[in-house]
Order: structure tokens, then sequence, then C-alpha cells
């Protein structure tokens, strides 16, 4: 990896230069009267580099829990995919110099907040004319769009030394690169508010460069002017790349790189080819000289593995530490409760009060502080940064949510597999399925089956069309344009997202390739062909016209019906209608025939496992006796 100034021995007078090389890349060519006023900014902007870049050069991982690592001690080069092709990191940092708005959707582990600092690091360090600001999302409050530029300010400059008039001025002129870290760590109620706000801060200021990171969204499919990109799973050179940079002992890293050829590889790609879960292997394997098969075995080595270094640590403590079995309890509870309320980070208040709910569930006897110290400070399952505490991984609340759920929630399980099935980007539903399958048939998969009907429009004999007619499925499209030239479009369907969300969680419980199962479902051939004539749409539009063109698209008697209303006719509208129809009446075919063939597998799926688990409650039966 090239970089002008190696970032793990910069000296305090090093980032100083920095800084002020960084702060001074915007000011060529711009009049006296705004040098003057972004040179007062810099009493400000110094010690918020300061802090991003403490952040962002150093991180916490796993296997060093007691101390902050260096990026680049760790930070191995990644690449990048979307249905255009394969890109490096490299290749997405000159993307974004050029000014291409991007969003880096991708699950839980796979490496997208290193690469977001990365990211942060390169332009920094050789900055060209942009300046990078840094933004964590889960801190952002409020979420109208004024209320979202003012926050953005009050993060570059909190004593408020940046004026409205500058900061438009230099967001104009692509000035500042955004990088927008964990959209998913946003509240659910608040995510719609806080799109609306990026997108149309986006379109007010074109020619600035942004960056989204997040789990996945089918959202996203609908942010018209950003291009989705999914880190690629770890290849097998890159595996070996991250496990020589690990912290660990010497031998037990080439003991393990002895074991792990290219056909270890293969058969633990679904662990190997994730960063964090690579880390964790290496870990379990120290201890433990095995890899588990399954996803939950994996975890709960993994947690024995954090908890026997505590615990080989505190034998001076020993009364007053909760033995592994109360322990996994409480954290199981406290999980499920925060997961149940979308809570992934605390402030000290916060924290002490979802461990105060915890331990009356479970009626055991220890102290909140007690508690507290085990989880922070000991075992290390979530860590301080500043004034907030965070899981020290999202993937660690779900493993323990879904343990609660198997082991401790009773016939509450239901009702809480109710409240989270639409949660399809987390693993939590397919984890609770292998601990327990039972629990999970009976509280989500008979009931969305039986009782509500989640197939019953699924037509064996319906083909193409007549197959997305008879699941009742519509293409919404919107677009809007407002004063400013602020405009955005979104697409929604074509499958009810009760069908999408139930498939996508029955392909995780199978194991299959859920995110590839999704594209199909969000990134559909009539998705895409709608986009593209969207946007070729709006370059025909007067940027100084108001417009709200709704579209509705469904499917009927084998044919396309398109309705619209619009505040905006003109010829160019109608084309457009027709353009969408010829493209529909193009894909739909092969659209249908490709999710018939995934829904009904599900389908089949659902009903062996049912099957399959009467017969073991009917043999249970035999053995015992009935109930």
């Amino acid at each position: 990896m090239s970089a002008e100034v190696d970032p793990n021995v910069i000296a305090a007078a090093a980032l100083t230069d920095l800084i002020k090389t960084t702060f001074n890349t915007v000011i060529n060519g711009v009049t006296k009267k705004f040098e003057f006023a972004w040179n007062k900014v810099f009493t400000d902007f110094d010690p918020y580099c300061r802090r991003v870049y403490q952040i962002n050069s150093h991180v916490r991982i796993i296997c060093a829990k007691d101390r902050d690592i260096p990026l680049y001690d760790i930070y191995v080069e990644s690449k990048f995919y979307s249905s255009e092709g394969i890109y490096s990191d490299e290749e997405i940092v000159q993307k974004i110099r050029d000014g291409d708005r991007i969003v880096i959707s991708g699950n839980g582990g796979t490496g997208k907040t290193f690469f977001m600092r990365h990211l942060w690091m390169t332009i920094f360090r050789n900055p060209m004319g942009v300046i990078p600001i840094f933004i964590e999302l889960r801190n952002l409050s409020r979420s109208d769009t004024s209320i979202f530029k003012d926050s953005l300010m009050s993060i570059m400059s909190p004593a408020r030394q940046i004026s409205v008039e500058l900061f438009d001025y230099f967001c104009n002129h692509g000035s500042f690169c955004f990088i927008l870290d964990g959209f998913d760590e946003i509240p659910h109620d608040n995510r719609d508010d806080i799109q609306s706000s990026i997108l149309s801060f986006a379109s007010q200021f074109p020619k600035c460069p942004m960056v989204v990171s997040s789990r996945p969204d089918e959202r996203f499919s609908g942010w018209q002017q950003f291009h989705v990109l999914s880190p690629r799973p770890f290849e097998y050179t890159q595996m070996i790349d991250l496990v020589e940079k690990i912290p660990i002992a010497d031998d037990i890293k080439e003991s393990f790189k002895s074991s792990a050829d290219e056909v270890f590889y293969e058969r633990h790609e679904s662990f190997l080819s994730n960063p964090l879960l690579c880390i964790m292997m290496v870990m379990t394997f120290r201890d433990n000289m095995d890899i588990p098969e399954n996803m939950n075995a994996f975890y709960d080595q993994a947690f024995i593995t954090l908890y026997s270094s505590h615990d080989a640590t505190k034998a001076w403590s020993r009364d007053s530490t909760l033995s592994i079995d109360q322990f996994r309890k409480i954290f199981g509870i406290f999980s499920a409760i925060s997961y149940y309320e979308e809570k992934f980070e605390f402030n000290e208040y916060e924290l002490l009060s979802y461990i105060d709910r915890s331990i009356k569930v479970i009626k055991i006897d220890a102290s909140v502080d007690e508690v507290r110290r085990d989880i922070v400070e000991s075992v290390n399952l979530m860590q301080q940064d500043g004034l907030y505490i965070y899981f020290i991984h999202r993937s660690f609340q779900e493993y323990f949510t879904a343990y609660a759920i198997t082991h401790l929630l009773n016939k509450k399980a239901y009702e809480y597999l109710k409240k989270i099935k639409t949660r399809i980007s987390d693993n939590v539903i397919a984890m609770a399925f292998e601990m327990n399958e039972h629990i999970v048939i009976e509280g989500y998969i008979r009931p969305e089956i039986e009782e509500h009907g989640i197939f019953d429009r699924v037509d064996d004999e319906c083909i193409g069309i007549d197959f997305l007619e008879c699941l009742d499925c519509n293409i919404a499209v919107n677009l809007k344009q407002s004063g400013g030239g602020i405009s955005r479009f979104s697409i929604i369907g074509p499958v009810p997202n009760k069908i999408r969300d139930f498939v996508v969680n029955i392909n995780k419980m199978r194991s299959e390739k859920s995110s590839e199962v999704l594209d199909v479902f969000e990134r559909s051939d009539v998705n895409e062909q709608i986009r593209l004539i969207l946007e070729e749409f709006e370059t025909l539009l007067d940027s100084r016209q108001e417009f709200d063109i709704n579209m509705s698209v469904a499917f009927r008697d084998g044919k396309v019906n398109i309705d619209y209303n619009s505040l905006y006719e003109s010829g160019v509208v109608y084309d457009v209608i027709c353009r969408i129809r010829r493209k529909i009446d193009e894909k739909a075919e092969e659209d249908g025939e490709e999710l018939k063939e995934i829904i009904r597998s599900a389908r089949h799926w659902c009903g062996e496992v049912m099957r399959l688990d009467q017969e073991r409650a009917a043999s249970i039966d035999e053995i015992f006796g009935p109930n």
C-alpha cells in the first residue's frame, strides 16, 4: 500500500503540518473574503482533525482488547463489487476523489468501517483539494434537512466559527468529502428522515463526494445519485495476509497457517472470508486447536475464549465475579432487551439501566457495578469509546439475543420473533433456528405459512408476468424535485415486503446465500431498467421546475399496467412512461421466473422442516408418552 506519510509514526509536529496542509488545500483561487473567513475556522478545525485522526489511525480489535492497534498494522487491502464489476480499494478511493457518491453495503465484520477509516486517512494524507469529513451517523440526533446541515457544521466546527455562507461556498465547490459511517446504527424510526436529509443534501451540493456505509438495506436501490458497492469476501491470499498481521503469538499463527491450506479455506470459507470471524477463528484455534463446523458453535467457543482469558487473570476477585453460566444468561437478556429496542450504543446511565433490568429478569444475586465490570472490563464483550459503550461487534449482540430467544424467554420467544422478523439484514432468527429449530418453526415459520398465508398466492401453474400478478407484485416509482434543483427518485417493489422478508430469512436458516437472494428482490432487471430510464429522464428536465411524479406499475391479465399522476405534464413525461412499459414487458417474464424458483424452493424447504419437526415430536411422545 503506497503512502506519502507512514500513519503509524507521525510525530506531533508532522501531524500539525498535515492538518495545515489539508486545511489550506481548499483555499486556492478563493476570494480574500472567503480566505479570511476560512482562516478563522482553523482554531476549530485543528482539534477536530486531531480527534478524527486519533479515531481513524488506530483500531481496537477483539484479540487485543487492552490496547489500540495502528490501523495499517492490521488493514488488508479490500475488494468491492457491484453489478458493473470488481474494484480494489484504491480504485474506490479514486472514484470518490472524482466525485462519485457511493454506498458501502455489507454485513457485519466485512471491513466496512476499516475501509471508511482508510478512506479518511488516505484523503487526509494527500487531500488534493478536498477535505475529508468523517461523521458517525449514530451521533446525529435530529434529522430535518436544515438541521442535518447544521449538525455537519457543528461537528466540523463546535465553536461555530464556520458560517452557513462559508460552508455552502465550499460545498458548492466540492471542497468537502463527507464520509458517513454506520447508517444501519440509526434507529429504524429515524432512518427515513436521515435518508431524506442525505439525499437532499447530496442534490443541493452535487460536487461534494459522499460515502455512506451500512449493512444491506433495500432503500439504497432507490438512491439514484449513489453507486452501491459491497465488500467482497476475503480470498485465500487476503485471509493469509490478515492472519500474518493479527497480534497473536507467532507459533499460533504459523500452526494455523500450516492447517489453513486452500482446501481448509474452502471448507470454512463462510468464516475465513469474513475478517472479524477470521480473527475470532484464530483465537478459538489458539485455545482449542480445532475449528467449529457451525456459526453458533463458533460464537460459543469465541465467547468461552474471551471469558477464559478473563478468568485466568481474575482469581483475586472470584467471589464477586459471575460464573460463565450466570454471565451468559445476564448478557443474553441484556442483548435481547437492547436489540428489541434497537439500542446499539449506551451512555453510562443507559448501560447501568439495561444491566439492572437484566438482573431483575434473571434473578441473580449480583450488583449492577459487578456485572458492568465483567461486561466491559473483564470479558470485554463491550468496550468504551469516550462517553459511550459499544458491543465489540454487533454480531455478538445478535448471537446472545438468539441465545435468549431459545433458552430464556420461554413462550415470550414467539412474540419476540414476530417483532424482529423484518430485520433481514441481521442474523438473529437464523442463529436461533440453528440453536433450537422447534422454537423458530412454531414461533415464526408455521404462523407465517398457516396463519398469515405467506405462500397462499404462490401458484405453481403461473409463469412470468402471471406469477408476478399472483403474488400481487407492484412497483411504486416517485420522482420529485423542489426548489433549488433538489431531486430524487425512489423505487419500491416489485415483491411485497412480507414475502421478501420471509424468503430472505428462510435462506439464512438454510445457510444459503441470502445476500444474492436479496439482490434478486431489490435489484431485479425491472427495477434496474426503470432506474436507468429515470436517470436519463432527469437530465431532460428543467432543474428550476418543481414537479412530483408518481407512477404505479401493476401486473394484470398477463399485461403491464402503469398509472401515473404528475404536476409536470409534458411530452417528456409521456415518453418516459412508454419507455418504462416497454422495458418492463421485456424483463418481467425473466424476473417472474427467477422469483418463482426462489420462492418455490423456500416453500419446499419450509414444508420439509415442519414435517421433520412433527416427526421428532411424535418420536418423543412415543418414547416418553404424550403430555
